[in-house]
């Protein structure tokens, strides 16, 4: 699992795991975009926007929200967990795969993200529709599930709205 750590390395500034502010290193080498560094000062590797981790909602018990999954609404994307709680995105810019240990879909919206474990029920209704997107690259979506790393499979074009997901 990534490590989210807590503070720029260069200037001690905290940068909370939601945090917009972050870039890391494949070392985990994590500054704050203000210091507009090429490359990490460290391992000389390519710098990147830190994933935005979603901290858990305090545990509820799981009522008429129903079983965990994933679900498209016409306002975005809504992720249940196991214990009830719910994580929402709206806005989608971009979709991202990580396999590493295991394959997670990163969900980029305009101001959060989401990281749904492909093992969470309902991601197959999930990836038909993001396969649906303009420009959705197929290619980068199969070069992920046989590799490892990060992988953009979409991006928000610069002329396109931010807006609701794609349409069924």
């Amino acid at each position: 699992m990534l490590e989210m750590r807590s503070h720029c390395q260069a200037c001690g500034k905290e940068l909370a795991p939601d945090s917009p502010n972050a870039v890391i290193c494949s070392y985990e080498c994590t500054f704050c975009r203000e210091h507009e560094l090429s490359a990490c000062p460290n391992c000389k590797g390519e710098l990147v926007r830190r994933p935005i981790r979603v901290l858990p909602a305090p545990t509820v018990a799981a009522g008429p929200s129903g079983p965990p999954g994933i679900e498209m609404t016409l306002t975005g994307y809504v992720l249940r967990r196991e214990d009830g709680s719910q994580a929402t995105l709206a806005d989608l810019v971009s979709v991202e795969i990580l396999n590493e240990d295991e394959v997670y879909f990163v969900l980029t919206g305009a101001q959060s993200s989401l990281v749904i474990p492909q093992s969470t029920p309902g991601i197959e209704g999930l990836l038909t529709h993001l396969q649906k997107l303009p420009g959705f690259q197929h290619d980068k979506f199969l070069e992920a599930m046989e590799g490892s790393g990060r992988f953009v499979c979409w991006r928000l074009p610069n002329e396109a709205k931010v807006g609701s997901p794609p349409e069924a």
